[in-house]
């Protein structure tokens, strides 16, 4: 049964540079090519992959194993912003904690369900009480803004997002992405002797259904049909991918020009093996890669695993606590993060 190992080795040598090439493609703007979003996006399946491999050959033939290591230490940057452990979280309650949560999945519930889970909202931000608030689809911040009393004076909201904060307000502007309804704030706060700006960011959605999402699991459709769902799915994904890049550059143009620290927290709506990932990270840090463990799930939906919200913090920002909460409340899980002050 040689020609069965040999023909498996072949295939592992193809997915070893599929997973080389898709974790190199990090660095290349793919907005005018398709291939290179497919190419990024697929890091995942190739990551799987080279896992499964290594488990078949330690089992058939040790000695092929060292074609996918080699890949995974190649990719090892990606592969850690994907599943990652960086120890526990200091306990320490001290610094500046900060909330970032999407609520936009509650607009679209029946009208009794959105009421009584705009009621748990203002409930559950009172039990981990953050010193600022980013929300993003915050136009249901109305139904909750009476409920959020410690931040009554201290909030500044453009267009669907919004910002809410213990700490006065020393300044605040906002980020507009030209005729879309994703957006960004900022506001100016000091905390332990240094002012810093802090972000909420919500870049463009990828309108990608319930339904179109439901189609590609259905094992009872034809092949043709799922082709034909999977290329719909992607020519969304790439099209609105090419739109937060030019997005994501607009705000790595103002957050240069900050005289402060910066913290920007938000969707993204992009996972973390992506070019506008890359570029966030260039010089700001992820706070999940500091303090966080695990898969860092924020997208509670039908698409598992998938991490989309983000805090990136300033370099000079020591990050002591990074977590998901479990809210099942919206469409994202909030993340808690607290940054020393």
């Amino acid at each position: 049964m040689k020609w069965i190992s040999k023909a498996f080795y072949v295939v592992n040598v193809l997915v070893f540079f599929l997973m080389i090439a898709s974790c190199l493609s990090l660095y290349l703007d793919p907005s005018s090519s398709q291939l290179l979003v497919l190419l990024g996006a697929s890091f995942p399946i190739f990551l799987l992959l080279n896992c499964l491999f290594i488990f078949y050959w330690l089992v058939i033939e040790p000695k092929r194993i060292f074609l996918s290591i080699i890949a995974l230490l190649v990719c090892f940057k990606s592969v850690k912003s994907l599943i990652n452990y960086s120890g526990s979280s200091s306990t320490d309650k001290s610094g500046l904690s900060l909330l970032s949560y999407n609520i936009g999945g509650t607009f679209f519930l029946p009208y009794a369900e959105r009421e009584e889970r705009m009621k748990w909202i203002p409930k559950e931000i009172s039990n981990v009480n953050p010193d600022i608030i980013a929300f993003q689809e915050s136009s249901m911040v109305q139904f909750i803004k009476d409920d959020l009393l410690e931040y009554e004076s201290h909030y500044f909201t453009n267009a669907g997002t919004s910002l809410f904060s213990k700490l006065p307000i020393l300044d605040k502007g906002k980020l507009t992405f030209g005729g879309t309804i994703n957006s960004g704030a900022w506001i100016d706060v000091k905390t332990g002797g240094q002012r810093i700006r802090i972000y909420s960011v919500h870049l463009q959605s990828n309108k990608i259904s319930s339904s179109e999402i439901k189609a590609l699991n259905d094992l009872n459709r034809n092949y043709e049909d799922n082709i034909k769902e999977s290329r719909n799915v992607f020519s969304k994904y790439s099209e609105k991918s090419k739109v937060r890049i030019a997005q994501t550059k607009l705000l790595l143009e103002q957050i240069a020009k900050s005289p402060y620290p910066v913290v920007v927290l938000g969707d993204f709506n992009e996972p973390s093996f992506t070019y506008i990932y890359k570029k966030m990270t260039q010089n700001l840090d992820d706070s999940f890669l500091k303090k966080g463990s695990g898969l860092g799930t924020t997208l509670n939906g039908k698409i598992p695993f998938l991490r989309i919200d983000y805090a990136f913090v300033d370099k000079q920002i020591e990050v002591l606590k990074h977590e998901v909460l479990d809210w099942e409340l919206s469409d994202h899980f909030p993340i808690l993060v607290r940054v020393k002050s």
